[in-house]
């Protein structure tokens, strides 16, 4: 049964809506944009959670435990693609981007493979991230006492970084 639990988040195509589930023996299920019941996708041992997740044409990423996985739209056995701390994931063509907390942005291939750690430093603490077709955007929260948050951009191919905005205050979580 998929009812009863928590819903983390929510991704649309044409069709469906995909979602994500903290608790219950299922990590993703959609259901159809006119309604009716709600299909698992993908299982996940009952005392993990799936959080964030994104999709593309043909499959559906998230984040479940430390781990970055990967499951066909129509369903299947999860496969990881990597492991880290992920917070907030988006996708491109050819790569899942995701928020590493206070260890900056990174990104993985959407075939899976190590990490690659695109800002790192004066972070304090990556909370969103976006992208569009040259640019990666995220959130770098300040605290509830400061006003260091910033939006921040930089190419996908790598370079520096920018501050695109400055001076706000993060939610009281980041203190």
């Amino acid at each position: 049964e998929v009812l009863g639990v928590t819903a983390i988040d929510v991704e649309v195509d044409a069709s469906h809506a995909y979602f994500t589930l903290s608790e219950g023996p299922n990590a993703v299920v959609s259901v159809n944009k006119a309604g009716g019941v709600p299909t698992p996708l993908a299982a996940k041992p009952v005392d993990e959670s799936a959080w964030h997740l994104t999709i593309d044409d043909t499959s559906v990423y998230w984040v479940q435990s430390g781990a970055l996985k990967k499951v066909g739209k129509s369903g299947g056995v999860p496969v990881t693609l990597a492991k880290a701390a992920f917070g907030h994931i988006v996708n491109d063509s050819s790569h899942i981007y995701a928020t590493l907390g206070a260890a900056g942005v990174g990104r993985v291939p959407k075939e899976g493979g190590d990490v690659e750690t695109l800002a790192t430093g004066d972070q304090n603490g990556v909370e969103a991230v976006a992208v569009d077709d040259e640019w990666v955007y995220w959130l770098n929260v300040g605290t509830a006492t400061n006003e260091a948050g910033s939006v921040m951009k930089m190419p996908k191919a790598g370079g520096t970084y920018e501050v695109l905005a400055s001076g706000f205050r993060g939610h009281p979580g980041f203190d």
